[in-house]
């Protein structure tokens, strides 16, 4: 039984570690022992200035992203990377057009990127189970439901203004 290996770069376009991915119901994923995985990411087709790069926390939501739209996705190896991943795609390419696409319930970690970097946000669908995810979402409604989530992206929320006493 083999495990799918995932590179992982850093911004800066070298080996920062490797990810193992075991068949379903194997295992956990696992990394290069103690390998930093902050800043890492993987990108699955082809970026060139102004293009548009989906965001995603795993390897299999950014490949549905990628098939349903031939934009390229990248890979942040879990949601607590995405920020990073996007700040470095931001600095790299200013005119990129970034979309977040966020596992349910994480709508807001995801608004809060796509705030920062001045991004978009495809999320999922309203009702679905808490981490269904863009992967979920093509197996389960295909590749053009997926790309029509993908091409509706919207611009994050603009935050609440901040009351000052007087």
């Amino acid at each position: 039984v083999g495990y799918l290996v995932v590179p992982a770069y850093a911004p800066d376009g070298e080996l920062q570690s490797l990810q193992f991915i075991p068949p379903p119901g194997i295992g956990k994923k696992l990394n290069l022992p103690g390998a930093n995985m902050a800043g890492a990411s993987f990108v699955i087709g082809w970026t060139v200035p102004g293009c548009r790069i989906n965001i995603c926390e795993g390897i299999g939501q950014a490949w549905a992203c990628w098939q349903a739209t031939g934009d390229a996705a990248v890979v942040c190896f879990g949601a607590g990377n995405m920020g990073k991943v996007a700040k470095a795609l931001r600095e790299q390419d200013p005119s990129a057009r970034l979309v977040v696409v966020p596992d349910v319930g994480k709508e807001k970690q995801a608004a809060d990127i796509a705030a920062d970097v001045s991004g978009m946000v495809a999320a999922m669908p309203e009702g679905e189970a808490n981490n269904f995810d863009a992967n979920d979402l093509a197996q389960r409604d295909g590749l053009d439901v997926l790309a029509a989530l993908l091409e509706a992206a919207t611009e994050p929320p603009k935050p609440e203004p901040k009351v000052h006493p007087l």
